[in-house]
């Protein structure tokens, strides 16, 4: 996988912690989905031992405590549907563009090195170009007037400076899921069915 967020079901007061393959997990580093806090250094969230088909936890009360119960998300990249990546930010209202490889439906980003809100941005709140209307997973808020975005044929294109997604030299991770997926295992994309 490359991003993996975990939930303790059970217990009151336990984060969400996210793996994420922009972030360094040799070095146990992770965010929180429900916070705002920066990434952090944590050894007893992840293993640092993630393969192709299994993730690995260890001893805190957010990844593994004996007789809690969890839920894990976990995601892997599948071409023209799926894309986990990173990009740095520039600080311009002319903000960079990351490529996909799809038009995105959905996308989640969050800057990894500050304290700062995740920002969610799909097709279905704002349907067309320039999208403004966003959520954060992290508050209790409605949705929010956010920072402009685009969504192209082959990714997506940042319009506007902003901490939360576009602060220059600032590093982010994300994850963008397809409006029209494509391709993977088993398609049957160019043959008759």
């Amino acid at each position: 996988p490359k991003m993996v967020i975990v939930k303790n079901r059970g217990r009151a007061g336990t984060n969400w912690p996210v793996y994420h393959t922009g972030m360094d997990i040799a070095a146990n580093k992770h965010v929180f989905l429900n916070t705002t806090a920066a990434q952090a250094v944590d050894t007893t969230l992840f293993n640092a031992t993630f393969d192709a088909t299994d993730i690995y936890v260890n001893s805190s009360n957010d990844t593994n405590l004996e007789a809690d119960t969890y839920v894990a998300y976990c995601f892997a990249e599948v071409a023209g549907f799926s894309r986990l990546g990173s990009y740095t930010g520039n600080g311009a209202a002319d903000g960079p563009f990351v490529w996909c490889g799809f038009r995105p439906k959905y996308v989640l980003i969050r800057r990894t090195d500050a304290i700062q809100d995740w920002a969610i941005f799909d097709g279905a709140r704002s349907p067309y170009n320039v999208g403004t209307v966003g959520l954060k997973p992290n508050a209790s808020e409605a949705e929010y007037t956010a920072n402009d975005r685009d969504f192209l044929s082959n990714g997506f294109k940042l319009r506007a400076l902003g901490g939360d997604i576009n602060a220059s030299g600032a590093p982010y991770i994300f994850a963008a899921f397809a409006e029209y997926p494509f391709g993977g295992s088993g398609t049957t994309q160019g043959k008759a069915r």
